[in-house]
């Protein structure tokens, strides 16, 4: 990922983005990591604010819309398991 640089001994990298513009009216802040558990894997972190506003199953629905949208614009592509 992002950052890495084997001549520092810096084998991993990652990304903090800070994003707006997705339906949500805060900051949104998107962690992306190699993950240590699954090799070919990725951590993924949201974060924001809720100002003024009761959480709700609408508002939590929006959050949820948000950080889907923050993760596409980072080319991220989440796929599902193939079923038999």
């Amino acid at each position: 990922m992002r950052f890495a640089d084997p001549t520092k001994q810096i084998v991993r990298g990652g990304a903090i983005v800070y994003l707006l513009g997705l339906g949500w009216p805060q900051e949104i802040r998107m962690t992306v990591e190699l993950s240590l558990v699954y090799p070919d894997g990725v951590y993924l972190t949201w974060q924001s604010s809720l100002l003024n506003q009761i959480p709700s199953h609408e508002v939590l629905k929006t959050l949820s819309n948000a950080c889907a949208e923050a993760a596409t614009r980072l080319d991220l592509v989440f796929s599902k398991p193939q079923t038999e």
